[in-house]
């Protein structure tokens, strides 16, 4: 029986400073209201913090900082926190206007969220939209890895060797020849799909 007081004691404990809690921060939201409607602008600020901190309501805090923006608050450091915790909340396109404002108010370090941002909001790359150089990079490197592979074991073959031989001999080397002359070919075509990989890879980078 004791332990049933005891749980209920506890229950109503929890209760009653779940309901405290609710009382103080609906206290401190009417406080900023009061505050705006005695003509503290900044206090529009304030109470956008509250509203995403306290009750996660994302919309109405974002109608309270464009509140205050519109009517010329320069704080570029509520705007630039702002735009982190809209980065926070995975709301990277909010994120971006609200650190642009920020970074146009003289804040040192928006440009490197802005990238964040910017790196975020970039549409991925998918195979469809992969470009020629990308493409036409991976075929000429593996053909060249591939024929230059072929080519150094048909080198190092016996034939190659007597073909060579051959030759010294007088006698017609076209195996050896041809096996060179693929060797060559090979290596130009893998440098190739190299320099494109390298121009596929710069350009992506650039985009960002």
């Amino acid at each position: 029986m004791e332990w049933i007081i005891l749980m209920l004691v506890g229950f109503a404990i929890v209760f009653f400073l779940i309901v405290s809690q609710e009382k103080m921060k609906e206290k401190e939201k009417q406080k900023l209201k009061a505050r705006i409607d005695g003509g503290d602008l900044d206090a529009h600020i304030e109470l956008g913090f509250f509203l995403i901190d306290k009750e996660r309501k994302i919309s109405e805090a974002l109608q309270e900082f464009e509140k205050a923006y519109n009517m010329g608050i320069n704080k570029p450091q509520s705007y630039f926190d702002f735009g982190v915790l809209l980065m926070n909340n995975a709301d990277f396109a909010q994120a971006k206007n609200w650190l642009e404002i920020a970074d146009k108010q003289g804040h040192k370090d928006a440009k490197s969220k802005l990238k964040d941002c910017q790196i975020k909001l970039a549409p991925k790359r998918t195979t469809a939209d992969e470009p020629l150089e990308q493409t036409l990079g991976w075929i000429f490197t593996l053909l060249g890895g591939g024929g230059l592979i072929g080519t150094l074991v048909a080198r190092d073959s016996a034939k190659y060797q007597l073909d060579g031989l051959a030759g010294y001999l007088g006698v017609s080397q076209g195996y050896k020849t041809t096996i060179d002359i693929l060797f060559y070919v090979s290596i130009g075509v893998l440098l190739i799909g190299v320099v494109l990989l390298i121009i596929d890879y710069a350009k992506a980078k650039n985009t960002v």
